[in-house]
């Protein structure tokens, strides 16, 4: 028969599994947000700013997508600032901003300048600095 402490430990392991599995799927979000956002701003281009573009505009699937997908970050980050620190879960929707620039060049064709090489390769190291500690304390918590 297992004691209280076994199953908190249980517990535990199956919230950070959660964890790391939610974790990946926010900039993935966010991502296909951008992407929906781009493409129904270019079904509007060129058009007055008027009832008619606001209509147009709802009307588009892209639209739809775009609530979607923002109920869904929603609820995952609710879900992570449940399991982490503020200081620890935010520094990770920085990747998104790496994904964003790939994601324009790679479908938008888009050019990517040098410095924003340098400046992405600076984001996700400064994520992985500042999220280090968090996760060193995530696996000291689940080795004890």
């Amino acid at each position: 028969m297992s004691d209280g402490s076994t199953l908190l430990q249980g517990g535990r392991t199956r919230g950070r599994q959660l964890l790391f599995a939610i974790i990946p799927l926010m900039p993935v979000l966010n991502l296909g947000f951008q992407f929906s956002a781009e493409k129904a701003a270019h079904s509007v281009a060129g058009r007055p700013i008027d009832a008619a573009w606001l209509v147009t505009l709802i009307m588009q699937p892209w639209v739809a997508l775009i609530v979607v997908l923002e109920i869904a970050s929603f609820a995952l980050w609710m879900t992570v600032l449940s399991r982490l620190s503020v200081s620890a879960a935010f520094p990770l929707t920085a990747i998104s901003y790496c994904l964003v620039m790939a994601l324009s060049w790679f479908v938008f064709h888009e050019p990517i300048m040098p410095l924003q090489l340098v400046g992405a390769a600076c984001i996700a190291a400064g994520v992985f600095l500042i999220g280090g500690d968090e996760a060193a304390s995530l696996r000291s918590t689940s080795e004890s």
